[in-house]
């Protein structure tokens, strides 16, 4: 099968999907980053948020395998932010 083939043997909703995941990290180191203690902290946040572009780019739209990893370890990165966020919200009430 030619490489301009694959995309009438694929649905590219789960792209869509890991992109939407890349949006919701990118959302979290930005607001990590507003509430960062030091310039320095803020500045890897912001660097963290562009990276999640960058890496996201770099994922072949065609390769579903590929795709699915990346959308796990979005997520994966996601949940452990949400996770921290919430012990240190019980450690504050």
């Amino acid at each position: 099968m030619a490489q301009d083939d694959r995309r009438f043997d694929y649905d590219p909703m789960i792209y869509d999907v890991m992109r939407e995941c890349a949006n919701v990290l990118r959302g979290d180191y930005i607001d990590l980053a507003n509430h960062a203690g030091t310039a320095a902290e803020r500045e890897a946040l912001l660097a963290a948020e562009r990276g999640v572009t960058g890496e996201a780019d770099q994922v072949d739209i065609y390769d579903v395998d590929a795709v699915r990893a990346k959308t796990d370890e979005f997520n994966a990165r996601y949940k452990a932010i949400e996770d921290a966020a919430k012990r240190n919200e019980k450690k504050a009430v």
